[in-house]
Parts: C-alpha cells; structure tokens; sequence
C-alpha cells in the first residue's frame, strides 16, 4: 500500500476514534430528559378537582386543611359578549388596573385581586391572589401552542373545565430575575369556546399563598359558559 495512502486512511482513523470519544463525553455530560407530555385525564376527571389544593400546589408545600367556603355574598361577573361568568369575593378588587388592559397576544376580560397584609403601594405583587382571564388576540392552533410553550418543562393535564376539553399547567411562579418563587403557585388554563381561545392565569404569592389557594380554586369552580 503506498505510504501516502496509508497516511490517509490512519489520520480518518483518528478522527473518528476522537469523534467517538467526544461524542461520549458529551452526551454524558448532557443527559437528555424527555419531555412531559400531555396527560389525559378527562376520562378519569374527578368532581373533587377544584377542591384538592395540596396535591396542586406541589409535593413540598405543606398539608392544606380544605374548608368549605362560604360564597353567598360573593359578587358574579358576566360577560355576554364572550359567553362566560364567573364569582368572586367582595373584597377583591382591580387594584392593578389589569381588567380592559391588552398586548399584541392577550386581551384582558376580567381581573380582580386581594392583597395581604404585607403588600404595599406601588411595588411588585409580593403578597396576596389574583386571577385573570384573557382571550388570544388572534386565532392560534391551541394544542401546538401548549406544546411550543410549556411541554418542554412543565407537565401538562387535559382536563374538563366548565364541561369544555381543556389543558392546564401548575407551577411555582418565577421572579424577574428568573428564580422560582418557592412561596408561590401559578395555574394557567387554556380552552377554546364558541371563537375564541381563553386563558384563566390564577396566582397567589406570599406566606399566606395556600390559604389564597382555597379561594381561587373556589373561584375557579364558580366559572361557567352561558
């Protein structure tokens, strides 16, 4: 065999010796996790769903004692335009100015929230609940946009809400400087109804965030399409 020839065919050799070992290293200094995927619990939806606040706000919050809520002097919110109502406690309040606020992706319908004892005037929303819902601006593929968004790092439920097919994620909340919030709890719900794409963004934050989970839940359980 000339020499040049095997020159050639040594030096490939090495090259695809050290691409293997390369290749090694790396994957293993990046294992690769596999997405959450969308769990379907529609056939198997329990009617305690709204109620079970320690199970949603994760496994290391703290034992939830769920108390019955009394709601018969809470107000009702309907909207005949969009086809929806909802209750929600008197003291709750747009203390944000969020209700008829709107971006290029979201346009806000309803938005109330209650503060805790901790909360000040004119800073961040540290201590306290809120909810809003929002519909999309434009019409979007819901299920490829759940997918986009979250499925990478968050587990995803297909469940009825208001007898509608929809999909829903439970999350810490994070800071602006990106740090998970640990006193803290986010649900997002996303559905289609009649034209439009909904998002119901429930929040509570503070030390006080299980008891506000109560409530939400509450109020997320009063939600219904007319």
């Amino acid at each position: 065999m000339p020499k040049k020839q095997l020159t050639i065919i040594i030096t490939l050799t090495i090259l695809v010796v050290l691409a293997g070992v390369a290749g090694f290293w790396y994957v293993r200094g990046h294992k690769l996790t596999p997405a959450p995927q969308v769990v379907d619990n529609i056939d198997n939806q329990s009617n305690q769903d709204a109620q079970n606040s320690n199970a949603e706000a994760n496994s290391e919050t703290p034992e939830v004692v769920t108390a019955d809520i009394d709601t018969s002097n809470w107000q009702t919110y309907r909207n005949e335009q969009y086809g929806f109502e909802v209750k929600y406690p008197r003291e709750w309040e747009d203390r944000f100015n969020q209700s008829q606020s709107s971006d290029p992706q979201f346009k806000n319908l309803f938005y109330r929230d209650i503060w805790g004892n901790t909360q000040k005037e004119g800073t961040e929303f540290f201590d306290g609940a809120s909810i809003k819902i929002s519909i999309f601006q434009d019409s979007i593929n819901i299920g490829e946009f759940i997918q986009k968004k979250y499925a990478k790092d968050y587990q995803i439920e297909k469940k009825l809400f208001s007898n509608i097919i929809s999909y829903q994620i439970i999350r810490k909340a994070s800071g602006y400087d990106g740090e998970t919030i640990k006193d803290s709890y986010m649900k997002e719900i996303f559905f289609q109804y009649k034209d439009s794409t909904f998002k119901i963004t429930a929040y509570a934050i503070g030390k006080d965030y299980l008891q506000f989970i109560l409530q939400l839940n509450k109020l997320l359980s009063s939600f219904n399409v007319i």
